[in-house]
């Protein structure tokens, strides 16, 4: 009963308007960004936490940094994320499957 009550009171005024109306009230609040809204954000930005990377099906692949930021040994980006399936036949032999096995499965449809 609350919620649409409150829905049509909140669509009544932008959201930097309420964000700024609760703030001087002093009461905890935050707004809920979309991805592109947070990828734009100055401490996201300021924190380097966007990370540009190449990717076979986006040129442009714009990925959230790791949060840990260590001096010693800061996070190395070296790989786009795999496609589906990139990496299936390698790991399942790592495992001890058989040639035939890995054949029998992808024409099954059990993997990509």
């Amino acid at each position: 009963v609350l919620v649409p009550l409150l829905e049509d009171v909140i669509r009544q005024r932008p959201r930097a308007d309420w964000l700024a109306s609760l703030e001087a009230a002093k009461v905890p609040c935050g707004s809920i960004n979309s991805i592109a809204e947070a990828f734009a954000d100055p401490q996201a930005q300021f924190r380097g936490a966007i990370v540009p990377m190449s990717h076979p099906l986006a040129p442009e692949l714009r990925l959230v940094a790791s949060p840990m930021k260590l001096s010693a040994t800061p996070v190395q980006y070296r790989h786009a994320p795999p496609l589906l399936g990139q990496h299936s036949d390698e790991l399942l032999r790592e495992a001890g499957c058989t040639e035939q096995e890995i054949t029998n499965w992808r024409e099954s449809g059990v993997i990509a």
